[in-house]
């Protein structure tokens, strides 16, 4: 029995960082790409209707480290950022 793959949401205010990133996921068997926004508002927006594990981010994007869903008691998700 496989597990499934861990879903990864990426934010970056450059649309090329989050293609070459989705490319680099696509060649992954463990991790898939969820999904890609442009800034905070636009991932909560998808954060709402998509289930991710893990939110990868530019380092200039302000997150937390760990993102808390509003009305989501014990739907935590972890925040890795990164530096281009």
């Amino acid at each position: 029995m496989s597990k499934s793959p861990i879903q990864v949401l990426v934010i970056d205010d450059h649309q090329l960082i989050i293609n070459g990133l989705k490319s680099i996921f696509q060649d992954e068997k463990n991790v898939a790409f969820a999904g890609g926004a442009n800034n905070m508002d636009e991932a909560m927006t998808f954060l709402k209707q998509t289930p991710v594990d893990v939110v990868v981010t530019d380092i200039s994007i302000p997150v937390s480290r760990v993102l808390k869903l509003p009305g989501k008691s014990n739907n935590f998700i972890p925040i890795y950022k990164f530096s281009p």
